[in-house]
């Protein structure tokens, strides 16, 4: 008897190399802070990119929801009634 075993392969995201200029101190400090979270430079760079780009993101889906509001029926009901 043959088992069959379906495999879900998962595609590796693309990589891009990126170089970056900064100041020694600051870049002395991330060296600093990713040693104490015991990952790499690399690694923080991306998880601190990831935060910014959440924040940046959830900034352009409040700016296009606020562009699209109606407040004028809002504003009556919270100060009409």
């Amino acid at each position: 008897m043959h088992t069959l075993v379906n495999v879900v392969a998962r595609e590796e995201p693309v990589m891009k190399n990126l170089t970056i200029r900064m100041p020694d101190d600051k870049a002395s400090r991330l060296k600093a802070l990713a040693q104490s979270r015991n990952i790499s430079v690399n690694k923080l760079i991306e998880e601190l990119s990831t935060i910014e780009l959440t924040e940046y993101d959830a900034q352009v889906r409040f700016q296009v929801r606020a562009a699209r509001a109606n407040v004028t029926p809002a504003m009556y009901r919270v100060f009409i009634v």
